[in-house]
């Protein structure tokens, strides 16, 4: 209680004085944005979901009560000291009362659960249903009940609805239902039923937004993509012509793909930017390999990178609610791993659904591109297989699997440093365009420069480093400057239709005022 009290004041700290905090930023803004028209009553948009909807509910829901995002991020304390608990009893039921304790002290000890109720983006409430579906899944094996079967099904519809990822969990949890779990086909038919009914608004939302069946989100395909074609590094690298603002990304894959494949519809899109992706890799077999070793790299030893949060510079620069003090995901996996290996050895296909939900946040890191947020869901039946490994060492687990699983975990996090892998140097470009951003949008324009041109000096030359550049120059008046970064924003994408109006009208107003003094 008093760890879960210090991260709640650690969250309040946060939303006072880390910036990152008081401002949403990409995926996190979109959700916030669409979360208020639907709080005004917009209950269908114009477009389908093109992430988790179940995270957008919720906090409409709190916008509707009148909350603010600090009100968001209390829910979400809220929502990760539940996904303490409940990871305790699991782990307790699968293991005993000693595994259960283990596993509720080490979810608590990794930074990235802590890091993220901080932020608004929906991994607080993905980590809480993955502990919903793995206890309820033991709950099943314990008594097959019809209320047990329709609670897992729930349960998954829910996780589907938080992280589409999940849709695969679904069909594997229905067949082991069904063959291995004692339910026959009436438990894995309520399961699935249940689900599909769970998942079944955001599946109507979306036809009637655009009139095509996609069941959660429309987003697979080029994310896919992102981590498959010419120059992917492993983790997110822009696509051509694309946007890397999630406000931009989809309109401008739906531009793409109709032009040059004759999308005529959001699947279509998704479907067109998933076959690119294929084609990539059936003509460059070689480098595929290559790569998808080098993301699996990533998602097994990383704990510094992140897409758009970058908690380890976060520390670095003393900034509150960073997750200081806190474990790696990283130390965890091969433990988890060999428990994992553990459990199926001793009780095979009761194990199953652990597999599942281990494995799937691994897979999508490999399959699409790292991203330590794709990976968190992991952290879930992590902590459980550990903590149950490291509460039956003595009597049960093997030391032959047990002392091997820590060795690898301490090297994987301590080798990736010394390699200069995960030296946080390499992501200080990127942190100061996301630091310059949230301080921009929090109308602090001075700070807002420095740390833009910060990111541009060391290297993150993109055309939205210069267009964020440009218009917070465009805020302090300094409009010299402004058209010389919204040049450069128009070197880098000549169709950026933002930057040639703000341009047409910084220089109109400079020829205009040619001779005003301060020009």
């Amino acid at each position: 209680m008093l760890a879960l009290g210090a991260q709640a004041f650690e969250t309040m700290l946060a939303w006072e004085k880390n910036p990152f905090t008081q401002i949403p930023l990409e995926d996190a803004a979109v959700a916030w944005e669409r979360a208020g028209q639907i709080a005004a009553g917009e209950w269908i948009a114009e477009r389908p979901f093109f992430s988790a909807p179940l995270h957008i509910w919720l906090l409409s829901f709190v916008r509707m009560m009148g909350g603010q995002i600090p009100a968001a991020l209390g829910l979400q304390a809220i929502l990760h000291a539940l996904t303490v608990l409940i990871v305790g009893l699991a782990a307790s039921r699968r293991f005993g009362e000693k595994a259960g304790i283990f596993a509720a002290l080490l979810y608590l000890a990794l930074a990235g659960p802590a890091f993220f109720a901080g932020r608004l983006l929906n991994l607080p409430l993905q980590l809480l249903l993955v502990a919903c579906v793995d206890l309820q899944a033991f709950k099943c094996t314990e008594q097959s009940t019809p209320n047990n079967w329709i609670l897992l099904g729930f349960a998954t519809g829910m996780l589907c609805l938080a992280a589409p990822p999940f849709l695969v969990a679904l069909p594997l949890l229905t067949l082991w239902a069904w063959k291995w779990a004692g339910g026959s086909k009436k438990g894995a038919t309520l399961t699935l039923i249940t689900a599909l009914f769970t998942i079944s608004p955001a599946t109507l939302h979306n036809y009637a937004a655009c009139g095509e069946f996609i069941p959660v989100s429309a987003q697979a395909g080029v994310t896919f993509h992102h981590g498959n074609g010419p120059d992917a590094k492993g983790v997110y690298h822009p696509i051509e012509g694309i946007s890397a603002s999630r406000l931009q990304q989809n309109p401008d894959a739906f531009r793409i793909a109709a032009k040059e494949g004759g999308a005529l519809g959001w699947r279509d899109t998704d479907d067109w930017f998933l076959r690119k992706g294929m084609i990539w890799i059936k003509d460059n077999p070689l480098e595929a390999i290559a790569l998808w070793i080098k993301k699996g790299t990533w998602t097994l030893t990383g704990s510094v990178y992140g897409d758009v949060y970058l908690p380890a510079l976060e520390r670095e620069d003393q900034l509150p609610g960073s997750g200081a003090l806190r474990i790696s995901l990283v130390l965890l996996l091969p433990l988890a791993l060999f428990g994992l290996v553990w459990q199926l050895l001793r009780k095979g296909r009761a194990a199953f659904p652990q597999a599942i939900l281990l494995l799937i946040p691994l897979a999508v890191c490999v399959v699409f591109f790292y991203s330590p947020r794709y990976r968190l869901p992991a952290a879930v039946p992590a902590v459980i297989l550990a903590g149950g490994a490291l509460g039956a060492s003595v009597a049960r687990m093997p030391h032959r699997l047990l002392l091997p699983a820590l060795a690898i975990g301490a090297f994987a996090w301590w080798g990736a440093k010394v390699a200069g892998f995960e030296d946080p140097a390499l992501f200080r470009p990127q942190y100061e365009h996301s630091l310059g951003i949230a301080l921009k949008m929090q109308g602090r324009n001075e700070e807002a420069v420095e740390h833009l041109h910060a990111a541009l000096s060391q290297g993150y030359v993109t055309a939205a480093a210069h267009y964020d550049l440009a218009q917070t120059l465009m805020r302090l008046e300094r409009w010299q400057e402004a058209a010389a970064e919204l040049r450069a924003t128009l070197k880098l994408k000549p169709n950026h239709f933002e930057a040639a109006q703000n341009l047409d009208a910084v220089e109109s107003w400079l020829q205009e005022n040619k001779n005003t003094n301060g020009i």
